[in-house]
């Protein structure tokens, strides 16, 4: 999570086809590196998609500098320039007729880069709720039974505790990321049996486990 990333797909057949457009070391406040809004633009015109799943994390938590001047972390500018942005990016997704999810970020092991990123989520989520764009907040999944950061937590599935952290306190390894996208996908499938209905495609047939492929 320490770096903006981005899972957009398309429903192909009776499944999904996932595009990972992920970008390592990028954000919303490092425009002079890579401008965002035009890449997604110029991929969407390689790529239409039918769904974007995203999440920015800590590299966004520092100053930005736009129009010459230098914006502090959560300022009244900085939330102004990264706003801009947000919607420009999230124009750009919608513009193939996609649906947008956000995910909110997990709880961090240091105390003040927590703070910081507990500060941009209720930015990003109070952002979403203007656009529309469903919310999901990562906190609550991330947090232990005593409302700490843990490495541990309980699997979803059989309760005993999985190791879902990696050595940095801030990125999740892969059955964490299964563990805050869980409530998307589902909800992903959702719209897909719908969008395939209203189209006149064929739905999924449901697997032995009752889940569609």
């Amino acid at each position: 999570m320490a770096s903006g990333t981005r899972c957009i797909g398309s429903f192909r057949g009776d499944g999904f086809e996932i595009f990972k457009f992920a970008k390592e070391a990028t954000g919303f406040t490092r425009y002079r590196v890579l401008d965002l809004e035009q890449r997604a633009r110029e991929q969407l015109a390689a790529q239409p998609i039918d769904a974007a799943v995203i999440s920015f994390g800590a590299n966004d938590a520092q100053a930005v500098f736009a129009n010459g001047h230098l914006h502090p972390l959560m300022s009244d500018g900085w939330k102004q320039v990264i706003g801009d942005r947000i919607d420009g990016y999230v124009k750009a997704l919608r513009s193939t007729g996609a649906v947008v999810y956000w995910i909110g970020l997990p709880v961090m092991r240091d105390p003040q880069l927590d703070a910081e990123m507990q500060a941009m989520d209720a930015f990003y989520e109070q952002h979403m709720r203007r656009l529309g764009v469903p919310f999901l907040d990562s906190r609550p999944l991330t947090l232990d039974a005593q409302g700490r950061y843990n490495a541990y937590l309980p699997d979803l599935k059989t309760g005993k505790p999985v190791l879902m952290r990696t050595g940095d306190g801030l990125h999740m390894i892969g059955v964490g990321y299964q563990r805050l996208t869980n409530a998307v996908a589902s909800d992903l499938r959702r719209y897909a049996e719908r969008a395939r209905r209203e189209s006149g495609r064929p739905v999924p047939a449901a697997t032995p486990s009752g889940e569609a492929r």
